[in-house]
């Protein structure tokens, strides 16, 4: 899937940008490098510099707090997929940060992997459901878009970059 999404990303001349390590974040960015597309490592210092060999950029920030405020600076849409804490943490301080005004509100979607993750935070006080699938919400109940593929979150951006 990260594979498929990176390709997808650089096919569109956008610019992919990962934590720049390996797992996830090197599969994408090996999608993106094999549509010749970019792929931006952001990685921290304390983890070494290196990164991936499918980076065709690396900011290094010092910590994992700078590494995260980079990520969210020069994203222009955040897409979780399927993933661990740290994943947990960069997609609870992005949705917060846009909840509370912080940042402006961009495309924040996830695969349905975080869905028992985030439902709990997705209802309103009659427990209905307030997750968008079809489009990019406009509410702190709606900031989280699910998706089950690729070419969801693909279709969905830009849909978003169109509109």
């Amino acid at each position: 899937m990260a594979e498929t999404l990176g390709r997808g990303i650089a096919q569109q001349g956008w610019t992919l940008v990962t934590g720049g390590y390996g797992g996830v974040m090197e599969a994408a960015s090996a999608g993106a490098a094999s549509a010749k597309g970019k792929a931006v490592g952001v990685l921290c210092k304390k983890f070494g510099s290196t990164g991936n060999r499918f980076l065709s950029r690396r900011i290094v920030e010092p910590d994992l707090h700078a590494r995260l405020r980079k990520l969210i600076d020069i994203g222009d849409a955040y897409v979780a997929m399927p993933g661990s804490t740290g994943t947990l943490a960069e997609l609870a301080t992005v949705w917060e940060l846009m909840n509370k005004g912080f940042v402006p509100l961009r495309p924040l979607l996830c695969f349905r992997f975080w869905e028992p993750v985030v439902s709990m935070f997705m209802e309103d006080s009659a427990g209905d459901s307030r997750f968008e699938t079809t489009g990019l919400p406009e509410r702190k109940g709606g900031l989280v878009s699910l998706a089950d593929s690729p070419e969801t979150i693909l279709d969905t951006l830009r849909r978003h970059w169109e509109s």
